[in-house]
């Protein structure tokens, strides 16, 4: 995942967290140690309960109230988190009382209500207090908790045979808007694990590979859980080797910051890739593990995973009668579950009406889930759903064009530059292909980005002769770009492959003709634009 271990040691570096409130200075102080320690919770509970009543105490003293009582609420979301889940849920309820005053603070306290409830495996209350927390948000306020809470109701409507992507896809937008790299990389993980569940493989593995992107990039923010996850998407398609690379990774994570949350459990998944691998003894030997006996299964979810997982070891090992017995616990957690499951419908049906609320503000975001997020351009899903829309349905007649754009040496910008440097490029180039080609009525013509440093442009209703004269103005615009302000003497060109024929179902085909051109183009000597000859379905 993220290369050698020597890699991971050279890239990880600790989160600089906060430990001391002098740390900050000037009147927002403890405000922003708090913005910190709301962060840390997704990377260590170490010390975290300790050191928010401290400054709660400090908040008191200095005449702040509302910041005292949010960093009893960060106490307690740490507390519900360690596996005093009980505890800390009354504890919440006494400070949803007194937080009457400040309405984000009551909006707050709803939300840990409800992941706390979810971790006492009570999924209709848990629905029930984060549509509180939603329902009727204002613009504005603490955009950044309002993610949050989304993301969490997102993770609790998604059923196991009616997935609502949409909402999740709004959830996302709405994280990558308002967070940071760390809340987004729990979320897409958190995701990518709950789709793997619900058996779609695919989108488990589009999310996965995205937080795995998002980690490459940002590997401070790299957490226990976030890869546990990732390894569970992983686990589901049967990549087995990867699976057990990201939680060697999460396990070196583990043994320095410990996990952020009872409600997942790396030693667990480790030891369901061992018994994959066909390694029950070592499975067996993770379960047993000393570090994961005082933290593990301390939840209906993992204590069932867990039972299931030692029934099948001791099977296969030949100890029938004592996997029985497991067997016999884990169907008992099950039913215990099913009975969950049965909650969650009532639930689901009960905040139908929050859930059509988000479905509209999720259509004000649906360009997002079509939009490249580092350059703003179309994504590679609006390209197939523009090929479907118009390639698939115009006439016999109706001319289309494909031009694949690839940026060349792109992989030595990186190198010998930064990867911070190759996004600045990647940017730029967006730039150009947005301002010489903007989106026209009825969808004409469109820019995106395939992925990586390959981009694409789409015609329709435009002569083939036209299509490549626009091409090839491309291709000298961009070979005379200027880039000296981001990195001096940097020059970029490109490689362009052009297909163009008829619509009436050709999409396929012009992408492929244009990828073929594309590669004669980089076998040609990169630095120009290969045409092929006229495309019909």
């Amino acid at each position: 995942m993220f290369g050698s271990d020597a890699d991971w040691v050279a890239a990880y570096q600790a989160p600089a967290i906060c430990s001391d409130v002098r740390t900050h200075q000037g009147p927002n102080a403890i405000s922003e140690h708090l913005d910190c320690l709301e962060w840390r919770l997704y990377l260590t509970l170490h010390g975290l309960q300790a050191e928010a009543l401290g400054l709660a105490t400090a908040a008191s003293a200095a005449g702040r109230p509302a910041d005292a009582l949010r960093a009893e609420l960060i106490a307690s979301d740490a507390r519900s988190r360690s596996g005093d889940v009980v505890e800390a849920h009354a504890q919440q309820l006494r400070l949803l009382e007194r937080a009457a005053p400040w309405s984000d603070l009551v909006r707050r306290a709803r939300m840990l209500l409800g992941v706390s409830s979810e971790r006492l495996g009570e999924r209709t209350e848990s629905m029930r207090w984060i549509r509180s927390a939603l329902d009727g948000w204002p613009d504005g306020l603490r955009p950044g908790w309002r993610a949050e809470a989304l993301m969490c109701f997102a993770l609790l409507a998604v059923s196991r045979t009616d997935v609502d992507y949409a909402l999740v896809h709004h959830a996302i937008s709405e994280v990558t808007s308002h967070s940071d790299p760390l809340m987004l990389s729990v979320t897409l993980a958190n995701f990518a694990e709950v789709s793997a569940e619900c058996g779609d493989l695919a989108i488990s593995t589009e999310f996965a590979d995205a937080a795995v992107a998002l980690l490459r990039r940002h590997p401070e923010v790299a957490a226990a859980l976030t890869l546990d996850s990732v390894a569970q998407s992983r686990l589901a398609v049967g990549e087995l080797d990867a699976a057990e690379h990201n939680l060697t990774m999460a396990m070196r994570l583990e043994e320095t910051l410990g996990c952020s949350d009872v409600a997942g459990d790396p030693w667990l998944t480790l030891s369901e890739v061992k018994f994959a691998l066909g390694d029950p003894a070592a499975a067996w030997e993770h379960l047993e593990h000393p570090r994961r006996k005082a933290w593990a299964a301390k939840t209906t979810w993992m204590r069932s995973r867990d039972l299931k997982l030692r029934a099948q070891i001791l099977a296969a090992m030949g100890e029938w009668r004592r996997a029985y017995q497991m067997l016999t616990d884990h169907l008992d957690d099950y039913e215990k579950l099913r009975s969950v499951e049965g909650d969650r419908a009532l639930a689901e049906n009960e905040t139908q009406l929050l859930a059509d609320e988000e479905r509209r503000r999720a259509a004000e975001f649906e360009l997002l889930a079509l939009t490249d997020p580092l350059t703003g351009l179309a994504n590679r899903r609006r390209v197939d759903r523009w090929l479907h829309d118009v390639a698939g349905s115009g006439d016999e007649k109706s001319p289309i064009s494909v031009a694949i754009i690839d940026l060349d040496n792109f992989k030595r910008i990186n190198d010998q530059y930064s990867h911070d440097t190759g996004d600045e490029v990647l940017r730029r180039v967006a730039a150009v292909l947005r301002d010489k080609y903007p989106d026209t009525v009825g969808g004409r013509r469109l820019a995106a980005r395939l992925g990586g440093e390959e981009f694409v442009l789409l015609w329709s209703e435009l002569a083939a002769e036209v299509a490549s004269g626009e091409a090839r103005a491309l291709l000298l615009t961009l070979r005379a770009a200027c880039y000296d302000d981001i990195a001096p003497g940097l020059r970029v060109t490109a490689s362009i492959g052009l297909a163009s024929g008829h619509a009436a179902g050709a999409g396929p085909a012009l992408m492929k003709s244009a990828d073929l051109c594309l590669y004669e183009a980089k076998r040609s000597g990169r630095n120009r634009l290969i045409v092929a000859e006229d495309i019909t379905h």
